[in-house]
């Protein structure tokens, strides 16, 4: 798509409970970031859902799981 409608917002919507990522996003890439751990509760792997939300009319979104493996 050209314009707005190709243009998306990341962000998770689900595997996040406890706030320990933070997605950041630009055009046409998304970072997640650790931001932080209770080591008494660390898991090695975490799946998060993240929606893509376009600005187009009408606006249309889609989700995908992204599994996160933290090496700790």
């Amino acid at each position: 798509d050209q314009g707005l409608a190709g243009m998306a917002n990341l962000s998770i919507v689900s595997g996040n409970d406890k706030n320990w990522f933070r997605l950041e996003s630009g055009n046409n890439f998304g970072i997640i970031r650790v931001i932080k751990l209770e080591p008494i509760n660390i898991r090695r792997f975490y799946e998060l859902i993240i929606q893509a939300t376009d600005h187009g009319i009408p606006s249309r979104s889609t989700q995908q799981a992204v599994k996160v493996r933290l090496n700790l």
